[in-house]
């Protein structure tokens, strides 16, 4: 990482950590193929590695990223999401993502709105479905 954009993120993280902390795990779940995740768990095993940081609440963290990935089984997605996913608008998911073959299927939440189980989208991508 460059020092500019190290120091620039250290001086963001250090006026608020906890939204930054909030802000920054959000966005790792939302990245396809459960790569945030596999980023995250790749950058708190080098801090392990590196010796530098309490291993207590390094250990912490690495179990909570795994619950987040438990977690995400159960985390409902809609459209929009979907469509930010992919980069693509949500009439393009309706068009053509969720026709793609062996694409989950969507379902209605009592309140009447199409979503689908994050957990079985990223099986569907792990499987090479996306791309």
């Amino acid at each position: 990482m460059s020092s500019t954009l190290g120091s620039a993120i250290r001086k963001v993280a250090g006026h608020d950590p906890e939204a930054f902390a909030d802000a920054v795990t959000r966005r790792l779940l939302e990245l396809p193929y459960g790569s945030g995740i596999r980023a995250l768990v790749d950058a708190l095993s080098d801090l392990r590695d590196g010796g530098s940081i309490d291993q207590d609440a390094l250990r912490g963290a690495l179990e909570a990223a795994d619950a987040a990935a438990q977690d995400a089984k159960e985390i409902l997605i809609g459209t929009r999401e979907l469509g930010r996913r992919y980069g693509v608008s949500a009439r393009t998911v309706w068009n053509t993502v969720q026709h793609q073959d062996g694409f989950p299927k969507s379902f209605r939440t009592p309140s009447g709105q199409c979503v689908w189980r994050l957990s079985e989208v990223a099986a569907w991508e792990d499987c090479g479905g996306q791309e």
